[in-house]
């Protein structure tokens, strides 16, 4: 028992030294913080310690249509604090930029700032500043900005759709994003005249809105001006003056180059409307014209047929090669007009082609011819005519012979005698030979494109095919000598055939000799825009026309035709296609255009030639090859190779006119 009580008393002391301790060292503490409190009464502890930075949104200033500078107040709270600016079209802003203050440091309140561009006008922005450190991130409230109002963009573009009387205006605008209504100004002036809203109108938004206005009602044949205005609360923006002319066919009927009049009832041999005399069941007489659209739009003929003829003797006229529809702008098309008369005395008809020309449609014109007995004497140093056929035999006389031949049993007769169901072939034949000459007529001539040398008589007789003959010029005819009276008449020798058949390798195992080449030393035909350089050789012209089989890498200058370099029209040709199935020199001829040059390289000078027309004609029209008194030089070649036919369908031909002569 004493010792328990011992043990109590030992414990109980030993909590009261520890009590004791303890007072003391609180009582220490106490004074401590009192004299701290009497040095400094209000201490400071670190920011880290107490709070993150103190960030304010600002207004925005400098707001222009497409800029403006976020501003706002940062106290870092004396801890590095990075501050940037988040805005964008909604709360969810999308952007952000740093403020050029950032970082801020300190406990007092900093004004940041940033200025952005690249804004779109008239919208609402909104933005914030942020601040952060090391104790977190803080955002200042959301505040929103409008950018102001910019004028609209405006241009004028090319109009489209253009006819006679209407047109489509286009152009471009962008509203800036503020509504704009949008206008078209035109007129025949740049005072304009007529203001027209464009379908499109009103624009909004910030990007390129094409807008349009189709406008009707113009005069035909007449300059427009034209522009697109836009106009918002900043008032109007013009886009620049446009100009556009109206599209309208126009035809005019020519015969041998010469313009038939709309309405004409008075035929005449210039124009070829008057057929002249031609003997009943005799020679047929054709003449060609051309219809030309002299406008700038699509000529269409809407006739059934395209061309037709009507009147008291129409069934003595017929319409032969129909033209085509429609005729392109500055483009033409021929046909041609058969006159066999049915009687004697005088034939007349009407020529009728409906159009789409507005103040010539139909377009009417008159034509008339005679009808004349077969054949008649000229009595003069026996010479017999018959029809335009002139038949001189030298001296007056001459040994002919009366020939009849009977034909195998089945022929057709043709023009052969058929006397029951036997067919005889019946001619005079002469020994020696006698002269016949022909009279060219205006279609003939015009048929040659004028160029006499060109003519060749034809010859046939029962159902053989057409012969050509060697034929000469004789003060003002075209001669020929024959042994054998048959069918007489006036040809001319198609363009000549300067291809071969693609895709096929063509033997020739005949040498060239009859119709070798003339060559003229260093003479050369360069065309630089198709990277040509050819050496001209000179091509006959027999009473089949030019051969060019072996010209192959050679320019022929076609004989008839005026010679290289001299006053007149030359003929050269070349290749499309050569016989070793490789592109000829003159495969990509259709692709000159106007204002293009050519070269002919000869006796040390360069001659240039200037291209003035690419013209698609067919192989027999030598129209493309007219006398000329100045010196023209004229391309040609093949074009448009028929598989079924094994020809080619048209020819190219490239008129160029001489620009000056200079030393090499």
């Amino acid at each position: 028992m004493s010792f328990e009580i011992s043990l109590i008393r030992r414990s109980h002391s030993k909590s009261r030294r520890f009590l004791t301790i303890c007072a003391q060292a609180l009582w220490v503490l106490l004074l401590f913080i009192l004299v701290m409190e009497l040095a400094d009464p209000h201490p400071t502890f670190a920011a880290s310690e107490f709070a993150i930075a103190t960030v304010t949104t600002n207004a925005a200033t400098g707001v222009s249509t497409s800029a403006a500078t976020l501003n706002g107040t940062v106290n870092a709270n004396n801890e590095s604090t990075a501050v940037t600016f988040e805005y964008g079209l909604d709360t969810g802003y999308g952007t952000t930029v740093t403020a050029d203050q950032s970082p801020v440091t300190g406990s007092t309140d900093t004004a940041v700032s940033k200025a952005i561009t690249g804004l779109s006008n008239n919208t609402t922005y909104h933005y914030r500043v942020v601040g952060t450190n090391t104790s977190g991130t803080v955002n200042g409230a959301d505040m929103t900005f409008t950018t102001g109002t910019a004028s609209p963009t405006v241009s004028t573009n090319a109009a489209s759709g253009v006819t006679g009387s209407g047109a489509t205006l286009n152009g471009t605008v962008d509203a800036n994003n503020d509504s704009t209504i949008v206008t078209f100004e035109y007129g025949l002036t740049t005072g304009y005249g007529t203001i027209v809203t464009a379908d499109q109108s009103p624009v909004t938004g910030s990007s390129d809105t094409a807008v349009s206005k189709d406008v009707t009602g113009l005069l035909p044949h007449s300059t427009y001006h034209y522009r697109a205005v836009g106009e918002n609360a900043l008032g109007k923006v013009y886009g620049d003056d446009g100009t556009f002319f109206t599209a309208t066919p126009e035809i005019d009927v020519q015969g041998n180059g010469r313009s038939i009049s709309d309405g004409d009832t008075n035929p005449e041999t210039a124009d070829l409307t008057d057929f002249g005399a031609v003997a009943v069941e005799g020679e047929k007489i054709e003449h060609i014209f051309q219809i030309e659209n002299t406008g700038s739009s699509d000529l269409s003929l809407s006739g059934t047929p395209r061309v037709s003829i009507s009147g008291t003797h129409a069934a003595d006229f017929t319409v032969l090669d129909t033209p085509y529809s429609p005729i392109g702008a500055n483009n033409s098309t021929d046909f041609v007009i058969q006159y066999d008369p049915s009687a004697t005395g005088f034939r007349e008809a009407t020529v009728s082609i409906a159009n789409d020309d507005s103040d010539e449609n139909p377009y009417n014109f008159n034509i008339q011819g005679t009808g004349t007995t077969a054949a008649g004497v000229d009595g003069a140093d026996g010479a017999l005519q018959l029809g335009r056929v002139r038949i001189i035999i030298p001296g007056g006389t001459a040994n002919g012979q009366l020939v009849i031949k009977e034909l195998p049993l089945g022929a057709a007769a043709g023009e052969n005698f058929q006397l029951g169901n036997r067919v005889y072939d019946i001619y005079v034949s002469f020994d020696p030979a006698i002269e016949i000459c022909l009279k060219p007529s205006a279609a003939d001539l015009q048929g040659a494109g004028n160029n006499q040398d060109l003519l060749t008589i034809m010859h046939k007789h029962g159902n053989s095919d057409w012969v050509p003959l060697n034929t000469y010029p004789k003060n003002g005819e075209v001669c020929a000598m024959v042994s054998k009276l048959s069918l007489f008449g006036l040809g001319v020798p198609n363009m000549p055939e300067t291809g071969f058949a693609p895709d096929v390798h063509s033997d020739f195992s005949e040498a060239q000799t009859e119709n070798a080449y003339q060559e003229y030393g260093d003479m050369k035909l360069a065309i630089p825009e198709l990277d040509v350089e050819l050496p001209i050789v000179g091509v006959p012209l027999t009473a089949r026309g030019w051969d060019v089989s072996w010209l192959d890498d050679q320019a022929g200058y076609l004989y008839g035709t005026a010679f290289p370099t001299w006053a007149g029209n030359t003929a050269i040709t070349a290749h499309v296609w050569d016989r070793d199935n490789n592109p000829g020199p003159f495969v990509d001829l259709h692709t000159l255009q106007h204002g293009d040059r050519v070269q002919i390289h000869a006796w040390g000078q360069t001659y240039t030639y200037e291209v003035r027309e690419i013209m698609q004609v067919k192989p027999d029209d030598l129209r493309a090859l007219p006398q000329d008194i100045y010196d023209v030089l004229t391309l040609i070649t093949c074009q448009g190779f028929d598989e079924t036919s094994g020809e080619y369908d048209w020819r190219i031909a490239v008129r160029a006119v001489l620009l000056d002569v200079k030393a090499e």
